[in-house]
């Protein structure tokens, strides 16, 4: 049996409720002539009169949880009449495999409905920031969009295959009001900061890092294991993969002002992109304490101890970064360099082979650091290739001195 939970849910977190059982087409053919009206109070305004054969569409989108992995881009859902459309739905039960499926293309994600206003307390209730939109479709737009909703309402058809940037809960709500009404959401639309930034263009992995701000470790994480495809310039359509831009483009393109149902401590939109400031400080702080430990002490276990545990360090980064390589088929981690850049070869810094070795791996380092800073290469790796050569560089001063003080 499928366990059906929400991106936006934890295991432990059962409340949210979602309606277990898919609608049939025959549920969905009456959908757009029956649905009951029962939208939830707005704390600014009175929501439209609604009529039984014509339910109100409207997007609602949520803004960002830093509490947890998963919630800290936001989150969106389609809604029609009192009922929602949620496609960040997954079976969390088995983490370990789901991440696995994620890395190689094959993560699984579908649809489920929950109640209107059970979805505006649940994300009311989490201290999130939560928005509605009511989209004023023309007739032919309207029955294009609801007829796409009936396929994903047939048991077994809203699957796909998730992609954080390309196709997740909120890009699925942008790609079907786009196609619904001949592209209106592909027209140029400038988005507000810090969606768009004078002086630099927006990228994919500005927009990762926006999310990434408190969280050293993984921001480390996507500037390394994700590739240079992340760097690219994007289209403010590119962009609404992003909930709080889908707001301010379906907000321009379908003139529909967003209606404040709740104000989240977090804030209604993501910070500006922080670039690599945040990790710095634990990056070099572990590299100096690595470097320092192989210089500095007298005693000769103290010295193999710091190379060593530079040695397996840097082994390790680049040992994962080239089964990632291996096993994804994505562009996004195909194309990161982490693996050339620090690379699983390290190792050898801990056998009697780093005579050789560290000289070579300190070339090897400073050619990788001139080809960033000459654009050749395009990833953010230059802090990281910079704070592994200082291990390195100690272990090669370490080893010249010990060979200078043999008779």
């Amino acid at each position: 049996m499928r366990t059906v939970l929400s991106i936006e849910r934890v295991p432990a977190s059962l409340e949210f409720r979602f309606v277990l059982a898919r609608f049939s087409l025959l549920l969905l053919a009456g959908l757009a002539v029956s649905l009951p009206g029962s939208a939830a109070r707005s704390q600014d305004s009175a929501t439209p009169p609604e009529t039984p054969d014509t339910p109100p569409i409207f997007l609602l989108t949520m803004g960002p949880d830093q509490s947890v992995v998963f919630r800290k881009w936001g989150h969106a859902a389609l809604c029609v009449g009192d009922r929602c459309l949620n496609y960040g739905v997954t079976d969390f039960s088995r983490p370990v495999g789901l991440v696995q499926e994620a890395l190689r293309g094959e993560a699984v994600f579908w649809m489920a409905v929950s109640a209107y206003e059970d979805m505006v307390r649940v994300y009311s209730r989490d201290d999130r920031s939560v928005f509605r939109q009511d989209l004023d479709l023309a007739p032919e737009a309207r029955d294009a969009l609801l007829g796409r909703i009936a396929q994903d309402l047939v048991p077994g058809q809203s699957e796909y295959i998730y992609n954080h940037f390309d196709d997740n809960c909120t890009s699925r709500i942008r790609d079907y009001l786009d196609e619904a009404t001949s592209g209106k959401l592909r027209e140029p639309i400038p988005l507000p900061l810090p969606f768009e930034r004078p002086g630099s263009e927006p990228t994919f992995r500005g927009h990762i890092r926006r999310g990434l701000y408190e969280d050293p470790l993984l921001l480390w994480l996507s500037d390394v294991g994700v590739g240079s495809v992340a760097d690219e310039p994007i289209s403010s359509f590119d962009a609404m993969f992003l909930p709080g831009a889908l707001r301010h483009g379906v907000e321009a393109a379908f003139d529909a002002p967003p209606r404040r149902l709740h104000t989240g401590s977090y804030g209604d939109l993501l910070p500006p992109d922080p670039g690599s400031r945040p990790y710095l400080p634990w990056l070099f702080g572990i590299a100096v304490l690595l470097a320092m430990l192989i210089a500095l002490p007298r005693k000769p276990a103290l010295r193999r101890t710091g190379a060593t545990s530079a040695a397996v360090l840097m082994a390790l980064v680049g040992t994962v970064g080239t089964g990632v390589l291996i096993l994804s088929p994505l562009p996004e981690f195909r194309t990161s360099l982490i693996a050339l850049a620090v690379p699983p070869s390290d190792f050898l810094l801990a056998t009697r082979h780093a005579r050789w070795y560290g000289p070579a791996r300190l070339v090897w380092g400073a050619g990788f650091l001139l080809a960033l800073l000459a654009g050749i290469l395009r990833q953010p790796l230059g802090w990281t290739v910079l704070a592994a050569l200082l291990p390195v560089a100690a272990i090669v001063w370490r080893r010249r001195q010990s060979a200078e003080a043999s008779p």
